[in-house]
């Protein structure tokens, strides 16, 4: 089974490289559960996808019902990020918030 691309992080994650998501969503399903299942036994501990939108909005379901939460977005994209690990706690960063200033 084909597994995603990606680029491996400095902390051991991989940043899945967003050309090659295959379109369809049953496809992404498929390759998305091949690609976890092996990055798990490689000892990937955290995973990066950023959907482009709207051409992947389709796949955003598959990817939250494998295990996927969101960290940021942007009008164009949605990052999401996944914790392989299942006893360690998640170390992944957290979304930047900004808080607009107060009134004057």
């Amino acid at each position: 089974m084909a597994v995603l691309r990606g680029k491996r992080d400095p902390y051991g994650g991989i940043l899945v490289d967003s050309s090659s998501l295959p379109p369809a969503p049953s496809d992404f399903g498929r390759v998305l559960a091949a690609s976890l299942s092996q990055w798990h036994t490689e000892g990937i501990r955290g995973v990066w996808l950023s959907l482009p939108l709207p051409s992947n909005a389709s796949l955003l379901e598959v990817a939250v019902k494998h295990g996927f939460k969101a960290h940021h977005a942007t009008p164009r994209h949605i990052t999401l990020s996944a914790w392989l690990p299942e006893n360690q706690p998640n170390t992944l960063p957290g979304p930047a918030v900004i808080f607009p200033p107060p009134p004057h």
